[in-house]
């Protein structure tokens, strides 16, 4: 089996820790820079985060499909992370502007530019996550990379969240930005020479599209997981109101970077315990476990208030741990359907799978922004002004009890209709190399 260098394990990290600080500044960020700084209607937002997510249902696949069927000089995969570690810091940059000056020319440019931000980011996430299948195929190994990769990305999330907003203070968004992008780029920037693909699997000369689509829509486990991530977020307006909730329920914006370390904190330490947690309890079993600690974190944050900071830091981090949980997870979710895919079908369809993956990250990045959007627009919420007590209810409504329903209901799914275990996928990978 092979094996990979501790520098390119750390180098592929990297690669997530730039993407991650990217992620964490259009999450966490980007819709209170669109309400306070561009004063984009509410309505007008929803739309945006709408039509580009209707775009994405068609571009991710399609993505995934170009990944499968196209074999560049440089690789299958890498080709495409080298030239994504350049435009996407470059395209973030260009979406934290605000040069219109009319309301038409602010809304087109935040059309045009959010839309090409997604399709970079895809055009990145897709191989990315696919090139760990590449650079081994000893289970084990990939593990030790996936985990190595979620670590160092949630240090990139942590950086993003610890620096925007005194950043922002003392640069302006812009600036603020650019500093943050190019941070991005010196962390990504390290995968173009140090990751190898050395794992060359048999594939078919031509596959067509219909094939790679067959094969991706019977593997049950695949739909039934990133059903389960869709509705998780479903209801999910902590994470797209975060900002707002402290800027206002709490009064002191300066609160941001200390209340996302909090939240960011199960993105650093739980991929160090994943490992052991998934060999005592099993990925599925301890998915649905902290998904309920969330739920219950939850509950009882709402009916203690927010009136004691130690207390909102401690439930901020419990209730991320659910939020976060099936980012940290995806991709070894992923690598497991993706074996069960090629044990029941016989092909092996990275790109589109991976491409689900992506499509689901930036599905649920929307809906975020979205509901949330939409729930600012029906509590009368009004940017950079005073809020009434009912807007100040709604937003702690938002912050605390709304995302227990998606998770309630993407329990009961798991648990009753995803049974793929580790032995199930140890099994299907010896198999899958003697085919």
């Amino acid at each position: 089996m092979e094996k990979t260098s501790k520098p390119e394990r750390l180098s592929y990290g990297g690669f997530f820790a730039g993407q991650n600080l990217i992620l964490t500044l259009t999450l966490q960020f980007l819709l209170i820079f669109y309400t306070d700084v561009v004063m984009l209607p509410t309505n007008i937002i929803v739309a945006l985060f709408l039509v580009a997510r209707i775009w994405d249902a068609v571009n991710d696949p399609m993505m995934g499909i170009i990944v499968d069927k196209v074999n560049l000089k440089g690789g299958k995969f890498k080709p495409w992370v080298n030239i994504v570690v350049i435009l996407l810091p470059l395209m973030t940059i260009l979406v934290f502007q605000n040069p219109a000056e009319s309301m038409s020319a602010k809304i087109t440019y935040a059309f045009i530019t959010y839309i090409l931000w997604g399709m970079i980011y895809t055009l990145g996430d897709i191989p990315a996550f696919a090139l760990s299948t590449v650079m081994t195929d000893n289970p084990d190994e990939r593990v030790k990379i996936i985990m190595i990769g979620r670590l160092l990305g949630g240090l990139g999330s942590l950086v993003g969240v610890i620096l925007m907003t005194p950043f922002k203070v003392m640069l302006g968004w812009s600036n603020a930005v650019l500093v943050l992008a190019m941070i991005a780029f010196f962390m990504m920037v390290f995968v173009r020479k140090l990751t190898v693909e050395r794992v060359l699997y048999d594939r078919p000369a031509f596959s067509s599209i219909k094939t790679i689509i067959k094969s991706v829509s019977g593997n049950k486990y695949l739909l039934i997981f990133y059903s389960v991530v869709i509705l998780t977020n479903l209801t999910n307006t902590t994470s797209g109101t975060v900002v707002h909730f402290v800027k206002y329920n709490l009064g002191n914006e300066m609160l941001v970077p200390v209340l996302s370390l909090a939240a960011a904190s199960t993105s650093i330490f739980m991929p160090l315990i994943l490992p052991k947690l998934i060999f005592i309890y099993g990925k599925r079993n301890l998915f649905m476990g902290l998904m309920g600690i969330s739920i219950l974190s939850s509950v009882l944050f709402y009916f203690i208030g927010y009136s004691n900071l130690v207390v909102v830091f401690i439930f901020i981090a419990l209730k991320f741990l659910a939020l976060n949980l099936p980012v940290l997870m995806m991709g070894m979710f992923s690598t497991d359907c993706l074996e069960y895919g090629y044990y029941i079908h016989g092909t092996r369809n990275e790109g589109t799978v991976f491409s689900i993956q992506t499509f689901s990250i930036k599905l649920t990045l929307a809906m975020q922004g979205a509901i949330g959007a939409y729930a600012l627009g029906k509590a009368s919420y009004m940017a950079n002004a005073v809020q009434s007590q009912e807007t100040l209810t709604e937003l702690w409504r938002m912050t605390t009890l709304y995302p227990i329903f998606g998770q309630i209901t993407a329990v009961v799914v798991f648990y009753f209709f995803y049974h793929l275990s580790e032995a199930d996928v140890s099994k299907m990978m010896e198999e899958n190399r003697g085919a």
